[in-house]
């Protein structure tokens, strides 16, 4: 189990790097008349934020959410088909420089995880999971659609899997 959490870890990781260049690199070229870009202005803070919540939530799940080996084996083949989905639609998304269904596509993956993972996890692990989320996003919008939090946010659990 530990090769195939290194080997999702990598490729996550991968991708991550691959699509943050790719943004990076479309938000400096622009689009016609001088429009286009990453949504998200330049902060580009909301949008990396979602983009980045699969791979938050994985590591959460894998190390500070006390998950059982049980929770964990469940949920590796739904993030793995949510990483496949989302990494699909923003890449098809990128080549035809439409951000708006860019974004659509991180938060319907973002939304369709949020559900699944409310099926697995305990209350507990979802508020904790929630407050990982909104101290991660720098005060911005909290996990499962709730409000952001500032510092000072935790999680139970200590790492176990």
């Amino acid at each position: 189990m530990n090769r195939k959490l290194a080997g999702l870890a990598f490729a996550v990781i991968g991708v991550v790097a691959l699509a943050l260049a790719l943004v990076a690199v479309a938000g400096a070229q622009g689009g016609p008349g001088g429009q286009g870009g990453p949504p998200g202005g330049g902060r580009g803070g909301n949008i990396m934020g979602a983009m980045m919540y699969l791979e938050r939530a994985w590591t959460a799940v894998s190390f500070q959410l006390g998950c059982t080996h049980e929770q964990i084996e469940l949920l590796h083949p739904i993030f793995a088909a949510e990483l496949k989905t989302r990494n699909d639609a923003v890449k098809k998304a990128m080549e035809a420089q439409d951000w708006e269904s860019m974004r659509t596509a991180i938060t319907t993956c973002q939304s369709a995880l949020e559900a699944k993972l409310a099926e697995v996890l305990t209350e507990e692990q979802l508020t904790a999971l929630d407050e990982l989320m909104a101290v991660q996003m720098m005060g911005g919008r909290g996990g499962r659609g709730g409000p952001g939090g500032g510092p000072g946010g935790g999680a139970g659990g200590g790492g176990q899997n």
